[in-house]
């Protein structure tokens, strides 16, 4: 047994039942193979040491209390311990440290205010056997070989375990979710193996996690041996127990001390794997017997580990690389295909199975413009189709993946065997296109070292419980999820979606240029085919009014009542049909971009015109006109003539009891302005407020005038303005109200200029 190491166990038992709250960075005590001193920075006045420490300086903690640094070691010494180390936690190595005839090797380091020093027996030589630092370097070409990750991990366990000459040594990786797997191993023959086992998160609290990162090598030398604790236990400096993240020699924690003895280990040491600053996993070294690893054996070892943690981020870095190229150029052939053929469908389609591969999916559905298309292995389009309406109205994000689309959508349970996870993007959001892969749920084993679900054994009333005493093997098989959903599969669909996007904006582009141009076409042939129908039918109206004239004037007097009754009918019929003709040649010609002529028209100017057209109408009828201040728009000329003038027209020709009094609002209102002609004549029924405006319908008989065709041209103007027009009224006899809406005249204009 070593001197250094106690072999009489503390009589201190931590209460385990809550271990994750354990303060394991401020245990008040240190591992007894070394010793400790703590002093003010500044000051160098020793303000703790630890328990142990006689055996080390020759001097009793009370003598060393109070007591400078300079009073200890010579100023040589002094000064290679205070200049060492610079910033927070940086390690500071002095070796061979003479003092009352052993020598000693010491890390300092700076915390808090306070410089911490940790003794250790010098060892000379190093260890007995072959030359570590040859060995070293074999490691590290070996390491540097671009070997898979298996293989870097089986190599790194066995070098370390030369050098150290531990039992057994693990490479131990984390998962995502806490838990870990030995994932490299070398051992002793007659030792059972850990290799594939997996390890619950309560194993290595998340806070021993984060203190593997800051401090990257632990020793316990004896798991019987007592620690030496630090006297005071309250350093006077902070006024609080001494916190220990840096140091070397800090005490285990029981709870991990109890469980190393249910391994049956005597001995451990563990090195960090950090790989961008995060606890990647660790190197697990166990020993039967009590065993300490020299200081510069310790440092080796952490070299070595931070070698392996550069090899193995080039070698994850290398086998994400080549997927991602792979992804690439399949994103490359179907941006290629859809760019040529414009076909959205068949690009994806023709690349399924290339997907397919690449991404891990067994099936996928393509949803794009209400067309759906399965490939592979999918649920029934029934299902998908529901699947897909699930999907518009709960994924509010481009990309969406579960392992466990059960849990999200319950109907997913009659389809969980071929679609458990699924992973879906949203071409667009408040679209319903869609692209989905599929994979099925799979039968997943993981062997345990032990029950997972037992990190802690219950113990009998009154008495603290300890850790799990079982590592045999325990298996767990699961049902219910797939494989996990990669970050580079989700990278790769989300690069996908705006390919798709791009496409189908192309495509949407080009039917709307062609369905303009047929558009366009079309009313070109409409307006042609009503020109020429109106100018046809005027001939034979024409003929038959002046045949009928013709014919009456001939017969003079002696053509009886009946028959020239019948004539002033034929006569009265010519001429409506062809006001009628007249009034569809007008309509037919409003709205054609050819007969525009925008311009800045002055509304005031418009009205005038309008009442030097109705002047006859606005004597005979009496009527009196009236009108707010009105406003310059953006539009043609004309157009507005036939607006206003049809309105007012209207309000003279279905005037009430009383002379019509008209009147022409204006307002401004959210970059538009807002017209009304109001009335008190005949009005209408409210309910029919939509069928006055359309082509030939009239709520009035004969008896008063019209064609039907003057509010159907006044809304159709309004459509091609961008403005609105509607009419109210509170029934018949009260008047009516016709408003419409014209966009402000410099927003037009502005549009216009560009």
């Amino acid at each position: 047994m070593n001197p250094f190491l106690q072999t009489k166990l503390s009589s201190e038992i931590l209460d385990l039942t809550d271990c994750e709250q354990e303060p394991i960075h401020t245990p008040g005590a240190i591992e007894p193979n070394g010793a400790m001193l703590v002093l003010g920075q500044d000051t160098l006045t020793v303000l703790q040491v630890s328990s142990n420490i006689l055996l080390f300086l020759n001097m009793t903690p009370e003598a060393l209390l109070g007591m400078r640094l300079t009073d200890l070691f010579p100023p040589e010494v002094v000064n290679q311990f205070v200049s060492g180390s610079k910033s927070v936690g940086e390690r500071h190595y002095v070796v061979g440290i003479a003092k009352g005839g052993v020598f000693l090797d010491a890390l300092v380091h700076r915390y808090k205010g306070l410089l911490i020093i940790e003794f250790e027996p010098a060892f000379s030589p190093v260890v007995p056997g072959p030359d570590i630092f040859a060995s070293l370097t074999t490691a590290m070409a070996e390491l540097g070989a671009g070997l898979p990750l298996t293989d870097l991990c089986e190599r790194v366990a066995v070098r370390i375990r030369s050098i150290t000459g531990f039992d057994r040594v693990m490479v131990y990786r984390f998962s995502e979710d806490g838990t870990g797997s030995v994932i490299g191993e070398d051992k002793r023959q007659d030792t059972i193996a850990y290799l594939g086992l997996r390890y619950p998160a309560s194993d290595i609290p998340a806070q021993a996690r984060r203190l593997y990162v800051l401090n990257t090598l632990r020793l316990k030398a004896d798991v019987n041996a007592a620690v030496a604790t630090l006297v005071p236990s309250v350093n006077r400096f902070t006024g609080t127990a001494l916190d220990m993240t840096y140091c070397v020699l800090r005490a285990m924690s029981p709870v991990h001390v109890a469980y190393l003895r249910n391994m049956g280990v005597a001995a451990s040491m563990s090195i960090s794997i950090v790989k961008d600053g995060k606890l990647w996993g660790l190197i697990a070294c166990h020993h039967d017997e009590a065993k300490i690893v020299p200081q510069p054996v310790r440092i080796i070892c952490e070299v070595l580990a931070r070698v392996f943690s550069s090899h193995i981020a080039t070698a994850e870095e290398e086998g994400t690389r080549a997927r991602v190229m792979t992804l690439l150029a399949v994103t490359a052939r179907i941006e290629e295909r859809m760019r040529r053929d414009r076909d959205v469908i068949a690009a994806l389609s023709l690349a399924g199975d290339d997907v397919a591969t690449v991404i891990g999916a067994h099936g996928c559905a393509f949803m794009i413009r209400g067309e759906i298309v399965l490939l592979g292995t999918t649920p029934t389009r029934l299902q998908v189709e529901g699947l897909s309406t699930w999907l518009i109205f709960n994924q509010r994000e481009h990309l969406f993946s579960t392992e466990r689309l059960s849990a999200v959508y319950e109907k997913a349970n009659e389809f969980d065997t071929v679609a458990s996870g699924l992973l879906s993007i949203r071409i667009a959001l408040g679209s319903p296109d869609f692209v989905l892969w599929f994979r099925p749920s799979v039968t997943r084993v993981i062997t345990w070292a032990g029950d997972p679900d037992k990190p802690l054994e219950k113990a009998e009333a009154g008495k603290p419980i300890s850790p799990r005493r079982s590592f045999a093997k325990w298996q767990q098989t699961f049902h219910d999820s797939s494989e996990q959903w990669t970050a580079v599969e989700r990278t790769f669909a989300s690069s996908l979606r705006p390919v798709i996007a791009e496409s189908l904006f192309l495509r949407m582009n080009e039917d709307v240029l062609r369905l303009n141009l047929e558009l366009a076409r079309s009313n070109a042939e409409l307006s042609s085919f009503a020109y020429i129908a109106s100018h046809d039918l005027q001939e034979p109206v024409r003929t038959i009014r002046v045949y009928t004239q013709l014919v009456s004037q001939r017969a003079g007097p002696d053509m009886g009542p009946e028959a020239r009754s019948l004539l002033v009918t034929i006569e009265s019929a010519a001429a409506r049909m062809a006001t009628l003709i007249t009034a569809l040649l007008t309509y037919s010609h409003v709205g054609g971009v050819e007969r525009r002529s925008n311009k800045l028209v002055n509304l005031k100017h418009v009205l005038d015109r309008v009442l030097v057209n109705l002047d006859a109408q606005v004597r005979q009828a009496g009527a009196i006109v009236t009108y707010d201040p009105l406003p310059v728009v953006f539009n043609d000329e004309d157009n507005m003539v036939q607006v206003l003038q049809n309105l007012i027209g209207n309000s003279i020709k279905y005037r009430g009891e009383h002379a019509p009094r008209i009147h022409l609002s204006a307002s401004s209102e959210n970059a538009e302005w807002l017209f009304c002609v109001s009335d008190n004549g005949q009005g209408f029924d409210s309910t029919k407020s939509d069928y006055i405006f359309e082509p030939f319908k009239r709520l009035h008989g004969r008896e008063v005038p019209g064609h039907g065709i003057g509010l159907a041209t006044c809304k159709r103007i309004m459509e091609i303005s961008g403005g609105r027009i509607w009419a109210e009224s509170d029934g018949t006899g009260k008047g009516a109200k016709f408003w419409f809406t014209l966009p402000s005249a410099n927003d037009q204009y502005k549009s216009a200029a560009l």
